[in-house]
């Protein structure tokens, strides 16, 4: 079964990561920080660095996995080590 996750403005101007495990409250300097290094190497360039990349996906999974551990949770609980995110934008 692939994990959802839903990113979502809450009721009070801040952001929450949802998902089936639950939801938290996301750090604005921290998603703002995550955002900006993502933007700074999704545009192609002469040449891309492995250690770049390698540590940009490093920190897109551990953000996402956080202290709850969701990631590695369904990791664990799939039949297969295969994990579909779903982003979906509610406003």
């Amino acid at each position: 079964m692939p994990l959802t996750f839903t990113f979502a403005l809450s009721q009070q101007q801040s952001f929450e990561l949802r998902c089936h495990y639950g939801s938290r409250r996301l750090d604005k300097a921290e998603l703002a920080a995550l955002i900006d290094l993502c933007e700074r190497n999704y545009y192609p360039k002469q040449r891309d660095s492995l250690h770049d990349l390698t540590e940009l996906g490093r920190r897109i999974y551990q953000w996402l996995d956080g202290k709850e551990g969701w990631l590695r949770r369904s990791l664990n609980e799939a039949d297969e080590q295969t994990i579909y995110l779903d982003f979906i934008q509610r406003g």
